[in-house]
């Protein structure tokens, strides 16, 4: 019972420390013109792929990537076109 707990627990922490992440290097990006160098190789690859995955939902596209260190560049979705 105890151990359920905790997993939920770390779960919820980890989401809400991923979401923080990705709200502030979003931030960053827009100031510094809509793209900027990231070097996130202190997080585990498991963090940086769900920090980037949350990015990627938000409209942020990645260049240049290698392990933790990535470009991210604001590319918004284009609309869609409706078949004539």
């Amino acid at each position: 019972m105890q151990d359920i707990f905790l997993r939920e627990r770390i779960h919820r922490l980890r989401h809400r420390v991923v979401a923080k992440e990705a709200d502030r290097l979003a931030r960053r990006a827009e100031l510094n013109g809509g793209s900027m160098h990231v070097d996130l190789t202190g997080l585990s690859s498991t963090m940086v792929t769900e920090i980037q995955t949350e990015l990627r939902a938000r409209g942020w596209r990645f260049a240049a990537k290698r392990g933790g260190r990535f470009r991210m560049v604001w590319m918004p979705a284009l609309p869609q076109v409706e078949a004539a």
